[in-house]
């Protein structure tokens, strides 16, 4: 399978594909074929955690962990958080980092640093995660992808999350470079979401690496988050590749953006009926008229048709700035209705739209 996998996948589809095709090259994804052939009768490829031969360590299953991080125990508290999405930058200055957390450090519980979102090349996450967490006592989450990094540099990611004492981090298969513009750039998805989840936990818990060397980490807890699809058709095929996610020890997860509470409700039903109990959090993404291209076509997202006919008829950026807060405060009040952690919130750097969203999220 992952010879026909232009990211040499062996967990199951990307995240990026949509209605069966391949975000790379527009070929019919072949994890959506061999679902379709497969009649009902799933490859273990579908339902096993598929590790390649450079895993030594092979039949570790992950158990529930104590919660270290502020973010863990509160969502193990029951209480519904907030976290907030910081666009690490072109090299624009770390003040204009830590003087937005430090805005809005009182209204979110904590905060994602990007990794190269859709191939645009920006700020290594790690060092401006940690500088905000030091300089503002917030908790922090870095991302981290498989396609710029080949395992080593991986290991080596995660070593230094332990180092830093940084106990959160989101870990995706990550979006083909050349989507951001960068087509010179060699694609390199050495690993899968599945394996780096379980690399984490091998280097978290047991404290060794993906060759069983070992490390000085045993017992060094990181929490590991994973994102989730629920716009992906089929979405069996996403589901089914999330529960390899938790098999492999991912303990909570954040969505692509949804536009509406008959998205989330369809999407919390499913995990439901397939009996999957993680926590998650639903992302919620305010854009303008020029960004509903993005998300549709490349991204794949549908919006719901009257928010993007109004977004249309929004003449300047103070009516965009109150319609998306309009629509997004009736959102989250209908949201919070379902069996849901809490919310993600992308904003784009807007402070006035994150903290009047999450004011009304915090009631």
């Amino acid at each position: 399978m992952s010879s026909e996998c232009p990211k040499r996948i062996l967990n199951g589809p990307c995240g990026g594909g949509s209605e069966g095709y391949c975000e790379v090259d527009g070929r019919v994804c072949p994890w959506v074929k061999l679902f379709k052939s497969s009649k009902g009768h799933l490859p273990k490829a579908f339902t096993e955690i598929i590790l390649d031969r450079g895993f030594k360590i092979r039949n570790y299953k992950p158990q529930k962990r104590t919660p270290l991080s502020s973010l863990m125990s509160k969502i193990a508290n029951g209480k519904l958080v907030l976290t907030y999405e910081v666009e690490t930058g072109k090299g624009k200055d770390i003040n204009s980092i830590l003087t937005l957390v430090k805005e809005l450090k009182e209204y979110f519980d904590a905060f994602n640093f990007t990794d190269n979102p859709i191939g645009v090349i920006e700020c290594d996450p790690l060092p401006i995660a940690y500088t905000v967490m030091r300089e503002l006592n917030v908790d922090v989450i870095p991302q981290i992808t498989c396609k710029d990094r080949n395992r080593a540099a991986l290991t080596s990611y995660i070593l230094s999350v332990i180092a830093l004492g940084i106990r959160n981090i989101i870990v995706t298969t990550g979006d083909w470079p050349h989507l951001g513009g960068s087509r010179y750039v060699k694609p390199v998805f050495d690993l899968d979401s599945v394996r780096l989840v379980y690399l984490v936990r091998l280097v978290s818990d047991l404290g060794v690496d993906f060759s069983g060397r070992r490390l000085n980490t045993k017992g060094k807890i990181v929490h590991v988050g994973v994102a989730v699809n629920p716009h992906f058709k089929p979405l069996e095929l996403e589901l089914l590749k999330l529960k390899k996610k938790i098999k492999a020890g991912a303990e909570f997860a954040q969505t692509q953006p949804v536009y509406s509470y008959e998205q989330g409700e369809r999407f919390i039903k499913a995990l439901k009926e397939y009996k999957i109990n993680i926590p998650i959090i639903l992302t919620l993404t305010p854009i303008n008229t020029e960004m509903v291209r993005l998300l549709e076509e490349k991204l794949k997202i549908p919006l719901p048709s009257t928010y993007k006919s109004v977004l249309r008829k929004c003449t300047s950026w103070e009516d965009t700035l109150n319609y998306n807060l309009e629509y997004f405060t009736k959102l989250v009040s209908e949201l919070t209705s379902l069996d849901i952690s809490g919310f993600h919130i992308i904003t784009f750097g807007n402070i006035v739209l994150a903290r009047e969203i999450a004011k009304h999220v915090k009631g």
